[in-house]
């Protein structure tokens, strides 16, 4: 019962974020999942409740969709995060602690520190390196979404080409995914009486998002996120090195 509550508070915050910024409900559900479910287990169901109400933005956001802007960066993406999903079991699951820990940190360090400081184009290079670490932690840790976030802020020309492009991109390569760690047998059929929880959970904090949030409140929203997820970062850092 506990668990239960846990998922559907935590997907109702994640909901409400992916809504508002475009990405953030891996961030917001992988702070909580863990606790419950082993890492691996834990990034196979949150991709699979985030994919439906990136499903959702996708149709909403149809008309300003550029497919070119998607098709290289998903082909490159869905590679990097499908190889690391196959060698996740392969990861002690202390080491996979600590290493998810410091990748949240790191996260929140990037944010307060050089996010906003740097407004130039990424450059191909520094493009491939962002898709391919989003791929890597989006199959390690079912987290990809802050750095592809950046990518895609950097070619997109509208807040409302920014979502549907970003959603389309997640909701392709989540399918890749779910098809990987169904075959791997990372996700299970047991997996989905949480998974449906957390589906309703989604899609309320989407609504609720909708309906409350205005947008001069997103730059401090953010902030908030940020700082949550700099300080669980800690504590899973430490929680690796304690056991």
């Amino acid at each position: 019962m506990i668990a239960y509550i846990l998922i559907c508070i935590s997907t109702i915050i994640a909901g409400f974020t992916q809504a508002s910024l475009g990405f953030g409900s891996g961030i917001v559900i992988m702070i909580f999942l863990p606790t419950l479910f082993p890492i691996a287990e834990s990034a196979a169901i949150s991709s699979s409740i985030t994919m439906v109400l990136s499903a959702l933005m996708v149709r909403r956001y149809s008309r300003f969709i550029n497919l070119k802007k998607v098709v290289f960066p998903a082909i490159i993406y869905s590679i990097a995060s499908v190889l690391s999903i196959y060698y996740s079991g392969y990861i002690h699951a202390t080491y996979a602690k600590i290493g998810f820990g410091i990748f949240l940190l790191s996260l929140s360090v990037y944010q307060f520190i050089f996010a906003n400081k740097n407004n130039k184009d990424l450059g191909y290079f520094k493009s491939l390196i962002f898709i391919i670490l989003s791929g890597i932690f989006s199959g390690l840790f079912g987290i990809g979404g802050p750095l592809m976030a950046i990518y895609f802020l950097k070619v997109c020309q509208s807040k409302e080409e920014y979502l549907g492009i970003t959603q389309l991109f997640f909701i392709s390569n989540s399918i890749f995914s779910l098809l990987t760690r169904i075959s791997t047998g990372i996700l299970e059929v047991g997996h989905m009486p949480i998974i449906l929880i957390g589906i309703v959970g989604i899609l309320c904090g989407f609504w609720l998002s909708n309906r409350f949030i205005r947008i001069k409140e997103i730059t401090r929203f953010k902030i908030y996120i940020y700082q949550a997820v700099g300080i669980v970062g800690i504590f899973y850092i430490m929680q690796g090195f304690l056991k």
